[in-house]
């Protein structure tokens, strides 16, 4: 018994010890952030509305500027000011409401071939339109509504198939209170454009093409929104090496140019602001409806999902939030900022 007390005082001693010497820096203390990299990595995901793959986030991680307010903001280098997050300008932008139309719906856009990885426009299309509203209000206090905030989309009591397929220009009639339409789609080409399957397109097909209404095109200052926003996804794609054109070929407000094939489908050609129309005016029925409430409205063709990489680094690395914020800084630009 008297043994066991000895050594009970000793190591009591020794634990006193050890901690003194801790409290006052002589012995390292273990670093709090030593699991940051995977804490930091599952922070930055987006929310997602239905099961996203599990399957490790292994390229293009890089946090987006402005994402997470001040702490991604210092990560990514950032050119904000404040310790808000707020990019307000110290001027007085104008005040607008932007519409926001994450394309298509659940299981509407559904992909066949290799290499999918689990990508499908709908879920693509939502998560940039939730990051961008995000973006757009905490960040420049802009108002902003989705058409859609799920799976699915309903409208004067019409959803899903019933909008798409007979009600299209319902999705940007939906824009009647706002000043700008903004609908959000990836791209796609003919079936065995430049020799290749549809879904095994080569990096050299990326690029960033938008499409703007009548309205649109009649507005300088729109079009030079979407020149920002095109050069703002051109230059994510140059940082990620997703494309093998390094620029955005800005247009001239006063001379708009048709979509075409060669454009849409062409390699190694950069990007532009387009417009499409026929006899019945704008092509695209979304496009349509937003004129039809004399809203200026634009589509915003992403990139090609039909680039195998594109799809990888769209699901598993941080492409989405990078587009989402090339979008959010055109518009805001246009707002004044």
């Amino acid at each position: 018994m008297k043994k066991f007390s000895q050594k009970l005082i000793i190591f009591a001693l020794m634990l006193g010890l050890t901690c003194s010497l801790i409290s006052c820096g002589t012995l390292p203390k273990r670093s709090a952030s030593s699991s940051s990299a995977i804490e930091s990595t599952e922070s930055t995901a987006l929310p997602v509305p239905y099961s996203e793959p599990q399957t490790p986030r292994a390229v293009l991680d890089t946090p987006v500027s402005g994402a997470s307010g001040a702490a991604n903001q210092s990560q990514s280098g950032s050119n904000t000011s404040g310790s808000s997050g707020s990019r307000r300008s110290n001027s007085q932008p104008r005040k607008i409401k932007v519409c926001i139309d994450p394309g298509h719906y659940h299981g509407a856009s559904e992909l066949t071939g290799e290499d999918l990885y689990d990508y499908e426009e709908a879920y693509a299309t939502l998560q940039i339109g939730q990051e961008l509203a995000r973006i757009l209000k905490e960040d420049y206090g802009i108002e902003c509504y989705l058409t859609r905030t799920g799976d699915s989309i309903s409208i004067n009591g019409y959803t899903d198939d019933q909008i798409d397929q007979q009600n299209i220009a319902l999705r940007g009639k939906y824009a009647a209170d706002a000043d700008l339409f903004v609908s959000l789609h990836t791209n796609a080409n003919g079936e065995n454009a430049n020799g290749q399957p549809q879904m095994s397109q080569p990096i050299a097909i990326n690029k960033p093409i938008i499409i703007a209404n009548t309205n649109a095109c009649g507005s300088p200052e729109v079009i030079n929104m979407c020149n920002a926003i095109g050069t703002n996804i051109a230059k994510v794609y140059n940082e990620v090496g997703l494309a093998t054109v390094d620029y955005f070929n800005e247009a001239d407000p006063n001379n708009i140019v048709d979509w075409s094939e060669s454009l849409n489908d062409g390699l190694n050609i950069a990007g532009t602001v387009c417009k499409r129309v026929d006899s019945s005016g704008d092509f695209y029925g979304v496009l349509r409806g937003a004129a039809d409430v004399g809203v200026p409205g634009i589509i915003i063709e992403h990139g090609f999902h039909t680039v195998p990489e594109f799809r990888y680094s769209a699901m598993y690395g941080n492409l989405l939030k990078m587009l989402a914020e090339a979008d959010a800084e055109g518009i805001a630009k246009y707002a004044g900022f």
